[in-house]
């Protein structure tokens, strides 16, 4: 997915400190799995939008993952904040 459709940054497989896991691909597709909040949830979907910095997933039911810190570089990594956790990806080249 590039830059001029939203996902640019986004692209590649987000890991937060917790064991949550947020895989977005080039080809338009998300996957999810927290592992956090004392349960783990799995959802996989392709990408219908981005709104904003927000997220939303084409399901039976509009589902939107809310994006509360954009994807940003600290030091040689990337950080973001989506639905309520912060992930962390590698800077690749």
């Amino acid at each position: 997915m590039d830059e001029g459709q939203g996902g640019g940054s986004r692209d590649g497989s987000w890991t937060s400190k917790k064991g949550s896991v947020l895989d977005i691909d080039s080809s338009g597709r998300l996957r999810l799995q927290k592992a956090e909040g004392g349960g783990s949830t799995k959802l996989e979907a392709p990408i219908g939008a981005f709104v904003g910095d927000d997220i939303e997933l084409h399901l039976i039911v509009k589902v939107t993952i809310r994006v509360t810190k954009p994807p940003h570089k600290k030091g040689s990594t990337w950080e973001m904040t989506a639905d309520g956790i912060d992930f962390e990806r590698a800077d690749t080249p």
